[in-house]
C-alpha cells in the first residue's frame, strides 16, 4: 500500500489512486462538484486550457500557476472564491500542481481525489472497490520538491483505511503550520486556508471517467456513504 510523492513515485502506482494534492486543487474540484457542477476536465498545459475553452465557450475555464489566477481565465484555483455560476457546468481547471500528478496515472486505473475534506467518503470509495492496496498520491510542488501537506494527507488517509485511531487536531495543527499555510497566507488566501484544513465537511468524492468528448474528467462517486 504505498504512499507516492510527486512524479518520481509514478512507476509505483496501483490499481486505486488517491491524489492528494491539499492546497488547492483536491479541494477545488470538491467544492465545484459539490456545488453541482456537472464535471471537472483537468488540464494541465495552459494553452491546451485556453483551446478547450475556445472550443466550448460555455464551459467555465478556471486556472493559476503559482497561487496566481491565469489572466482571461474565467476564475482561479480557489475552493472558496469559486465563480457563483457552476451549478450544471463543465469546468475545465488548469493548475501548477495537481494536475501534471493526474495525468501521470494511468488511463486504465481508478484515479480519486481526496483531501482531510472528504477523507471518510474517499475511503469508503476506496473499500467499496475491493482495492487492498490503494495508492495514496502526495502532488508535492512544481519544481519536484515534497509537500508537507499533501505528505500529511497521504498518512492521515493511510492511516484510516488501516483503522487506526487518529487525532484530527494534531493533523490540522501541522497544515497550518507548514510552509504550503505560510504560501497561501502570503497570497492573502486564509479563506481557502481554512477550507482546506477542514476535515470530512462533505461526502463527495470525484472520480476520473471518460467524458463522450474522450476527455478525461471528474464526476461525483455514485457511491452513497
Amino acid at each position: 500500500m504505498p504512499i507516492l510523492s510527486t512524479l518520481i513515485d509514478a512507476k509505483r502506482q496501483t490499481d486505486v489512486i488517491v491524489v492528494l494534492d491539499v492546497f488547492r486543487a483536491s479541494n477545488t474540484i470538491i467544492e465545484l462538484l459539490a456545488r453541482g457542477a456537472a464535471r471537472v476536465v483537468p488540464v494541465r498545459d495552459e494553452d491546451a486550457a485556453r483551446r478547450l475553452k475556445d472550443d466550448h465557450p460555455d464551459w467555465l475555464l478556471l486556472g493559476e500557476r503559482r497561487g496566481v489566477r491565469l489572466a482571461g481565465f474565467d476564475g482561479d484555483n480557489s475552493p472558496s472564491g469559486l465563480p457563483d455560476d457552476v451549478a450544471g457546468k463543465v469546468v475545465i481547471l488548469s493548475t501548477s500542481n495537481g494536475t501534471r500528478i493526474i495525468d501521470a496515472c494511468r488511463p486504465t486505473h481508478e484515479v480519486l481525489i481526496g483531501s482531510f475534506a472528504n477523507a471518510n467518503a474517499v475511503i469508503a470509495a476506496v473499500r467499496a472497490s475491493g482495492c487492498e492496496n490503494p495508492s495514496f498520491w502526495a502532488v508535492g510542488l512544481i519544481d519536484g520538491k515534497l509537500s508537507e501537506e499533501d505528505m500529511l494527507a497521504a498518512r492521515y488517509l493511510y492511516g484510516l483505511f488501516m483503522g487506526l485511531a487518529l487525532d484530527t487536531a494534531t493533523f490540522r495543527a501541522e497544515a497550518l503550520a507548514c510552509s504550503g499555510a505560510d504560501r497561501l497566507l502570503g497570497l492573502t488566501l486564509e479563506a481557502d486556508l481554512d477550507l482546506c484544513t477542514q476535515f470530512d465537511r462533505t461526502d463527495i468524492v470525484p472520480r476520473r471517467v471518460a467524458s463522450t468528448e474522450g476527455l478525461s474528467c471528474f464526476e461525483r462517486y455514485g457511491l452513497k456513504i
